[in-house]
């Protein structure tokens, strides 16, 4: 898709209603190539890139006009119109920051469209679901992790991956039902422990 159809798409999400409210639409990096975030409801004509720098000191904020989202953390992108990092206790303040205004946040105007969501992997009740899955794994007999002595060939990226048995319940609600109903206690165990950490802010 050329830039120019791309950003006539975007021309067709409606114009924000507040008249100095300029709306951007968000990309958040986690690798080269790999990024999730969130389109603007709005009608954006710029693009805010977020990602760790080089020196895994900082991150970096670039700002962009609406253009290939995969050079937008490229220092000699054309598009880019700013850019700034902040360190690590700068970021640490604004997190604090953000969380302390986002219940005074009224719901967005506008349609949403599915994204990749990086606040859908840190809701608690998926964490916890990962918690009890990975203890399930170790418990099921169909479940098994690879190590050197299955074949001294391996590649170091597949020692420690998890082998699934014919028969054995793929990861999921059925493989957490089968370890509360064989493994109650643990299961148990691992929920109370959960929900002190959460309350504890140490998630």
């Amino acid at each position: 898709m050329s830039r120019q159809r791309k950003r006539k798409k975007r021309d067709k999400r409606p114009r924000s209603p507040f008249e100095h409210e300029r709306s951007a639409d968000l990309q958040l990096w986690i690798g080269d190539g790999c990024s999730g975030g969130a389109n603007a409801r709005f009608a954006a004509d710029v693009e805010v890139s977020v990602g760790r720098t080089d020196s895994e000191r900082a991150m970096g904020f670039v700002v962009n006009a609406s253009g290939n989202p995969f050079q937008s953390l490229n220092p000699a992108n054309e598009n880019k119109q700013l850019a700034f990092v902040l360190d690590r206790d700068q970021i640490l303040e604004l997190i604090g920051y953000l969380q302390s205004q986002l219940r005074g946040l009224k719901k967005p105007l506008g349609r949403g469209k599915p994204n990749y969501s990086f606040s859908w992997i840190l809701d608690p009740k998926l964490r916890l679901q990962r918690d009890l899955e990975a203890a399930a794994r170790k418990a099921h007999p169909g479940w098994r992790q690879i190590t050197e002595k299955d074949d001294p060939d391996l590649i170091l990226g597949e020692i420690g991956d998890w082998v699934q048995e014919p028969g054995a319940p793929d990861v999921g609600p059925g493989l957490v039902r089968w370890f509360k109903r064989t493994h109650p206690r643990k299961a148990q165990r691992i929920e109370r422990d959960f929900t002190k950490r959460l309350w504890a802010g140490r998630l």
